[in-house]
């Protein structure tokens, strides 16, 4: 044979790794639990109302898939967050929503933070040779504020103190309150 034939040719365009995270809608999650009582409560999609439901969204703005990991530390044990662990493919986006198990917790308030973490999949990562990439890219998770508190009370901390006291919503009350800090 004198020439060459050829079968199949594609262009395979080579881009430098680039991975980012980015966060959006709800930067705290609030709950409302009753004190000394077990609770689950769900935020999850209603359909019938679906603008008010609380969650936070992560994108990948990179241009490599990413394992997400939301941790919220200690917390990571009563907190169930839905897509976590999931592998993230470039520019798209994860709806986050968040499963509180509460404890028989005393009246108060408790702000839990946490943190998002893109990791690059194994699997992905065929070389012979050494090299890096930049770190696992970390931003701030949407912060979970969980009420604890008898339905149609105001819990109150006195700023500077873990000292919480409550009492009954009324307009009366609500008198004596801006009497209390003038």
């Amino acid at each position: 044979m004198s020439g060459h034939q050829e079968i199949f040719s594609k262009t395979v365009v080579i881009e430098k790794p680039k991975i980012g995270l980015s966060k959006s809608h709800d930067d705290v999650i609030p709950f409302r639990v009753e004190p000394f009582k077990e609770t689950e409560i769900s935020k999850t999609i209603d359909d019938d109302n679906l603008e008010n439901d609380e969650y936070f969204i992560i994108g990948n703005t990179g241009n490599i898939p990413l394992n997400i990991v939301v941790n919220y530390g200690v917390y990571n044990a009563i907190l169930e967050v839905s897509e976590n662990g999931n592998k993230l493919s470039a520019n798209e986006k994860f709806n986050h929503f968040i499963t509180l198990n509460a404890p028989e917790w005393q009246a108060g308030v408790l702000t839990i933070s946490g943190t998002v973490t893109g990791i690059i999949p194994e699997d992905l990562i065929i070389t012979t040779a050494p090299f890096t990439l930049e770190t696992s890219p970390v931003i701030q998770a949407a912060n979970v504020e969980v009420y604890v508190g008898y339905s149609n009370y105001q819990i109150e901390l006195i700023p500077g103190t873990n000292v919480v006291f409550q009492y009954e919503k009324n307009l009366e009350n609500q008198k004596h309150k801006m009497e209390f800090y003038q």
